[in-house]
């Protein structure tokens, strides 16, 4: 709510900004959760460890090229662009999880 004191003129606006990185953070602490607990679940515990610890690596390594792309994608690109392309890969992230990841319910 603190934005609201930047511009008090535009109380709708930040209203609307503070409503949208609300459903952001709401939307990554469920995404967070699911790093850990779903696959927790799909591997035997046997590998668990092994196989949680691949996957958290995999994640920095992702984390670690973004963060350095990211400048140069808003510099070369401009932001609609950068976003666009977010919005394309989350979706296809959405897709191929829904198609082919596995019901854990089912084992």
């Amino acid at each position: 709510m603190s934005l609201a004191l930047l511009s008090p003129g535009q109380v709708l606006t930040n209203f609307v900004v503070c409503l949208l990185l609300s459903i952001y953070a709401l939307s990554y602490g469920v995404q967070s959760v699911l790093d850990y607990v779903y696959p927790a679940e799909l591997f035997p515990t046997s590998i668990r460890s092994t196989a949680l610890g691949i996957l958290g690596s995999v994640s920095r390594v992702g984390v670690f090229v973004v963060t350095l792309g990211f400048p140069m994608a808003f510099e070369g690109l401009g932001v609609s662009s950068v976003l666009l392309i977010g919005a394309a890969i989350s979706m296809f992230g959405f897709v191929i999880s829904w198609l082919f990841a596995p019901e854990p319910s089912h084992h």
